[in-house]
C-alpha cells in the first residue's frame, strides 16, 4: 500500500501552481505532494494573521513529507486521531515560528502570538491507496472551504465545507479552519473525512483553495455539458505559466485572493 510504484500508476500529477493576489508578493496558499500518494493544498487565513502563509505550508509539508504514511493514515481515520496528530505537531510549529520571529525581527507578530492571537488555514488533502492494479481509492480530508473534486464525464463529486452567509456575517467562514495558538491547537469545526472512494480510469482529481473552488462550482452550476467539458480550460493546465495565463482569461470571475490548484488524472489500470 505504501510503495512508490503503485501510486505513480494510479495518478498522474498534471499541474500544481499557486499565485499571490495582485497587491502582494507573498502567497498565503500552499501546495505539497509526495510520490507515495499524498497531495495537499492549504490557504492561510488572513484574519488569523500570525504567519498564516507559513502555517499553511507547514501543514502541507507535514501531511505530504514530514509525517510517515502510518501517521497520516491514522490521522485521517477519525476526528479524534486528527486532533492527536495536530497535538503532536504543535511543539514543532512553536519551534518553527519562534525561529521565524528571530530571523525576520517580527516583533509585533511575536507579541501578538505570545498574547494568544491564532494562526490558521483551511486545508484539503488526499491519500491515494492502491493495494493492486484493480483496487485504487482515495482517502480525503477537508477542513474549511478548500476543496477536493473527483470529476468524470457524468458527475463531479465535491468534498468541501462552505456555508452560505449574509455579507454582515461573511467573516464567520473564517472560523471553519485549523488553528494553532501559543501552546494550543484546535479544529474550529469537524472536518470532512471520507474513505475508500473508488478511482475511475480517466477521471480527474482536483484540489483547490477557495477562489478556484468557487469558480469550479460556478462553472458546473451553469454548464450544459459534462463536468469535464465544462472545466476543460482548467483541466488542460500543465504548468505555472499555463495557470497564470488561465487566471488572465478568467480575470473578473475570481475574487482578488491568493489561488492554488493541483490537477491529477487517474491512469489506466
Amino acid at each position: 500500500m505504501n510503495s512508490h510504484r503503485p501510486t505513480l500508476i494510479a495518478l498522474e500529477l498534471l499541474c500544481f501552481a499557486r499565485k499571490a493576489k495582485a497587491d502582494t508578493q507573498r502567497c498565503d496558499d500552499a501546495t505539497g505532494f509526495s510520490a507515495d500518494g499524498r497531495f495537499a493544498v492549504a490557504d492561510g487565513v488572513t484574519s488569523c494573521g500570525v504567519a498564516s502563509g507559513y502555517f499553511a505550508q507547514f501543514l502541507t509539508d507535514h501531511f505530504t513529507v514530514h509525517s510517515t504514511l502510518t501517521e497520516i493514515d491514522q490521522a485521517i481515520a477519525s476526528e479524534e486521531e486528527l486532533e492527536a496528530w495536530l497535538c503532536r505537531l504543535a511543539p514543532q510549529w512553536q519551534h518553527f515560528v519562534s525561529g521565524l520571529f528571530g530571523a525576520y525581527s517580527l516583533e509585533w507578530t511575536e507579541r501578538a502570538w505570545t498574547k494568544g492571537e491564532p494562526t490558521g488555514c483551511t486545508f484539503a488533502g488526499i491519500r491515494v491507496v492502491q493495494s493492486d492494479p484493480s483496487r485504487r481509492h482515495l482517502n480525503v480530508i477537508v477542513v474549511g472551504d478548500a476543496a477536493v473534486y473527483l470529476i468524470n464525464d457524468q458527475v463531479i463529486e465535491k468534498f468541501r465545507q462552505k456555508e452560505q452567509v449574509s455579507p454582515a456575517l461573511a467573516g464567520a467562514t473564517n472560523a471553519i479552519q485549523l488553528r494553532f495558538q501559543n501552546n494550543s491547537r484546535t479544529l474550529a469545526r469537524s472536518p470532512v473525512l471520507r474513505h475508500n472512494i473508488p478511482l475511475v480510469c480517466g477521471s480527474y482529481v482536483v484540489l483547490a483553495t477557495d477562489a478556484v473552488a468557487d469558480w469550479i462550482e460556478a462553472q458546473c452550476a451553469t454548464a450544459t455539458s459534462t463536468p469535464i467539458e465544462a472545466l476543460r480550460n482548467l483541466l488542460d493546465l500543465r504548468s505555472q505559466t499555463d495557470f497564470e495565463g488561465w487566471l488572465s482569461e478568467v480575470h473578473g470571475k475570481l475574487p482578488e485572493d491568493d489561488k492554488a490548484v493541483m490537477i491529477l488524472k487517474v491512469r489506466p489500470e
